[in-house]
């Protein structure tokens, strides 16, 4: 397994993983993602062929599913990695929320790190989201709706668990690159900067009060 864990190699924590791995993937649509169920279903087309699945998926009503994936985006909303804005659309095949990444400069940054991670997997994400990625909705749920896995499933079946080590080896990259990207993708750093952000915005500012807030990373 190209990222199987290695003592001789720097590596990343499996959520941070989580998170670079959806925001790449959100980053690779040039045109955003149109919907939630659109993502879920690419997400799950990349991974079913993967040695390397982030997350967990299910038979739900609406096909394959991922809660764990969901909680994800959801996370990265909040956080302002990832925005969301109503889809101008009227057609039933482009519905809900448009989905990008808060700074679009960032993929190069996402992708070089997923590049020294599993360059089969940045292309396999590559070459599913140029083949799927744009698909009316309906054409792409009847694919995904005919994958044997799903179409032989129970309602709420495991279709396959997430497969990944606690810790991700990187190549060719240097700790202090690692170190960056783990802080910035944590939500105890943002939380941090953002408390730092109101104590400075205060009338009167308060070292003591920066001192606490500086105590809590």
């Amino acid at each position: 397994m190209e990222n199987a864990e290695n003592n001789s190699m720097n590596t990343i924590s499996k959520e941070t993983f989580k998170k670079l791995f959806l925001l790449y993937t959100v980053g690779k649509f040039n045109k955003g993602v149109f919907g939630k169920k659109r993502l879920q279903k690419i997400v799950y087309i990349i991974e079913r062929e993967s040695e390397i699945k982030p997350f967990e998926f299910k038979k739900y009503l609406y096909g394959q599913f991922s809660e764990s994936m969901d909680d994800m985006q959801d996370y990265l909303l909040s956080m302002g990695y990832l925005i969301a804005s109503p889809l101008k659309t009227t057609s039933s095949d482009h519905s809900g929320n448009l989905f990008e990444l808060a700074d679009k400069k960032l993929i190069q940054y996402y992708s070089s790190f997923m590049e020294n991670i599993n360059a089969k997997l940045i292309k396999r994400i590559d070459t599913i989201i140029n083949n799927y990625g744009y698909l009316p909705e309906s054409e792409l749920t009847k694919i995904a709706y005919a994958f044997s896995e799903f179409a032989l499933a129970g309602w709420d079946s495991i279709l396959f668990k997430e497969e990944l080590p606690n810790r991700i080896a990187i190549k060719n990259i240097d700790e202090d690159d690692i170190e960056e990207l783990e802080i910035s993708l944590n939500p105890r750093f943002i939380n941090l900067i953002n408390r730092m952000d109101n104590v400075f915005e205060q009338d009167e500012f308060d070292p003591q009060k920066v001192k606490k807030v500086v105590e809590l990373i």
